[in-house]
């Protein structure tokens, strides 16, 4: 073989690897999700504090929506993992068949979201939803 034969392989050989590597590093890159689902929280937690403040029925299940918005980021983000999904759907289906009982629980799900609205992946947060999961109970 000639050498600029050789050379035009070891070039092709490290575009595939070079190409693989930043395709990879793409796959791995959660940022936006990340984001995605610190918004939903942060969202969830303004709501659940609005119905604080007013009382008014359409901001609760605003607040409930957005739950379930941060719930279905997170769980994209985990790559579907149960894991601490569990516990925030506990607690997202207490919110909906339960709300006489989880309104009392308001303020507690709003202080769980802002800890996750801060760091999606702060493990206190999802203590918090783990307590929060059996103190929401019908």
């Amino acid at each position: 073989m000639k050498t600029p034969s050789k050379l035009l392989i070891a070039a092709l050989c490290l575009t595939t690897v070079t190409f693989c590597w930043l395709w990879q590093a793409e796959r791995r890159d959660r940022s936006d999700l990340i984001l995605l689902a610190q918004a939903n929280a942060a969202t969830c937690a303004g709501g659940f504090e609005d119905y604080l403040k007013t009382g008014d029925d359409a901001m609760y299940w605003s607040a409930v929506a957005d739950f379930r918005a941060f719930e279905q980021a997170y769980l994209v983000l985990s790559d579907g993992t149960a894991g601490n999904y569990i516990f925030c759907n506990e607690v997202y289906a207490r919110l909906v068949f339960y709300p006489e009982v989880s309104k009392r629980h308001v303020e507690e799900v709003a202080a769980a979201m802002r800890m996750l609205a801060a760091d999606v992946r702060d493990p206190a947060g999802f203590v918090e939803m783990a307590a929060l999961r059996h103190d929401i109970q019908d």
